[in-house]
């Protein structure tokens, strides 16, 4: 079985929880828009689960019952917990679902994502092999600059991906949480991959660095905080089906609002975001974060000459 196959066949079973038999298996392969005119056989059913298995993480197992075998993914839960087998599993079984769709594509309606990936082969090689890239990048007043970068971890955000990097010497010493920076992909202008190595250090997780944040930007100027949102409306649909964050808990519905807590950095992109809800959102502790949402939505009004200022001694049921 090839990569079409293999993508389709993790496709077909993500849609089958309960598991398909070779039989059913072989009937939906002749319906798919992948079909060569070929039977899948057990001998490359088998081969297949081993490739998966490597290339995806992908577990498939296999299930007798009253001499029928039975094939199904085996690990959904890891699936779910592991960031990255979840985003090739949701685009292997979406992809193909598409794919058997094409003829749908006037009323399928996806968004564009930008192409910002042709330095991601170089990245992903200098991570592996722990190696300094030095890259050309431009800011967006137009500014470029080289240099070198540690490359310690990608991050897919919002549909673009950022490289989490350090300068060399930090690596090695002190200053080293001082020297991350964050570099958008579609920013870098040009990528070398050098001889000079470096090492991860075994006290540093990108997990964890990122954990308090929302998006990709650390906001190391602002500690983590407990945030008290309230939501209105329809709004707590939303944030249930959607949370803003791997932190967010539910904690009371009382009239006609919700209250949701959050355990993060109150940076600007987190801020920003929340506006998205507009007045079904509004920030109830602590005061120094609502403070800082009131001067944005002054900041706002401003804009629109509309008259707006600022109360601090405006104080939050």
């Amino acid at each position: 079985m090839k990569l079409t196959q293999h993508s389709w066949l993790v496709s077909l079973l993500g849609q089958h929880p309960h598991g398909c038999t070779l039989v059913e298996i072989n009937d939906y392969w002749q319906q798919s828009s992948a079909y060569n005119g070929r039977p899948i056989s057990r001998t490359s059913l088998f081969r297949a689960r081993d490739t998966i298995l490597n290339q995806f993480g992908i577990l498939i197992e296999c299930e007798c019952h009253k001499g029928n075998s039975r094939y199904k993914i085996g690990n959904p839960s890891e699936l779910q917990s592991d960031s990255m087998k979840n985003w090739l599993y949701s685009n292997l079984t979406v992809g193909n679902l598409l794919a058997d769709h094409t003829a749908l594509k006037d009323r399928i309606m996806l968004e564009n994502t930008p192409v910002d990936t042709a330095h991601l082969r170089d990245i992903l090689s200098a991570m592996k092999e722990r190696v300094v890239l030095t890259i050309v990048y431009r800011k967006y007043s137009g500014e470029s600059s080289e240099r070198a970068v540690a490359p310690l971890a990608l991050k897919l955000w919002q549909q673009r991906w950022y490289l989490l990097g350090c300068e060399p010497r930090c690596c090695k010493g002190e200053g080293f949480v001082e020297g991350l920076r964050v570099f958008s992909l579609n920013r870098i202008r040009q990528v070398s991959v050098g001889g000079e190595k470096f090492r991860m250090r075994r006290d540093f997780s990108p997990q964890t660095y990122f954990s308090e944040c929302f998006g990709v930007y650390p906001g190391v100027d602002c500690e983590a905080e407990r945030i008290v949102l309230r939501a209105y409306g329809q709004t707590p649909h939303y944030l249930r089906d959607l949370p803003l964050h791997h932190s967010q808990r539910e904690l009371e519905t009382v009239g006609d609002h919700t209250d949701f807590e959050l355990f993060l950095r109150a940076t600007p992109d987190f801020l920003n975001h929340l506006l998205v809800h507009g007045a079904g959102l509004q920030i109830v502790s602590p005061s120094s974060v609502a403070d800082k949402m009131r001067e944005i939505i002054s900041g706002l009004a401003r804009r629109y000459d509309f008259p707006y200022s600022v109360s601090h001694d405006h104080k939050t049921t």
